[in-house]
């Protein structure tokens, strides 16, 4: 799957290596597009559709004022994860 990541277009697709940012965008209700491991197997990238809030949420989280629901971002962590080894 690396090789068709290269080819995303960056207007429509957004990628991190970070489980808990991950979860928190899942937790809003953002497209987690794909989980790819190819690249290393010890780490993996979480690839969102862009859409209008996802830029403003990920400067929230780095800048520690995006507030969640403790349990279902917790969910979301367990649902990320789910998807990362089931893959």
């Amino acid at each position: 799957m690396t090789q068709e990541l290269e080819y995303l277009n960056p207007d429509e697709f957004w990628c991190t290596f970070d489980l808990g940012l991950c979860s928190a965008l899942f937790c809003l209700e953002h497209e987690l597009y794909a989980v790819d491991k190819d690249g290393n197997p010890n780490k993996a990238q979480f690839v969102f559709r862009r859409d209008k809030a996802l830029d403003k949420h990920v400067e929230d989280y780095w800048n520690d004022h995006l507030k969640l629901n403790a349990r279902s971002y917790f969910d979301a962590i367990r649902c990320v994860k789910n998807r990362l080894y089931s893959t």
